[in-house]
């Protein structure tokens, strides 16, 4: 079993690497890019959404980013920054997929 970091898992049996796989290499090397992207790993991409606001990130233009602890916070605009800072921890865990994003 090939396992895609935290959230998602594909089985690729002997008999799978044996055959269509081996035989194109580039094909091999896709499928764990398009299952990550199919099974909604958001955490290893990056999301497009604001996890204070639920906006698209560049819905008020390019992104305000946010410095928490050293890592990098993207918000959609500077107006989320105040809500961010009250409660960095709830919208750590939105992007982290523990908590769903808040709708628009």
């Amino acid at each position: 079993m090939l396992t895609l970091a935290k959230c998602a898992s594909i089985r690729i049996t002997q008999t799978q690497l044996k055959g269509t796989l081996m035989k194109n290499l580039k094909l091999f090397l896709a499928v764990p890019t398009i299952a990550m992207v199919t099974l909604g790993c958001a955490s290893l991409f990056g999301t497009q959404l604001c996890p204070v606001s639920g906006e698209g990130l560049t819905s008020m233009g390019d992104p305000f980013v946010v410095d928490h602890k050293g890592a990098k916070v993207k918000l959609c605009c500077e107006g989320c920054k105040e809500d961010f800072d009250a409660n960095p921890q709830k919208y750590l865990d939105i992007i982290a997929g523990k908590a769903p994003y808040p709708k628009p």
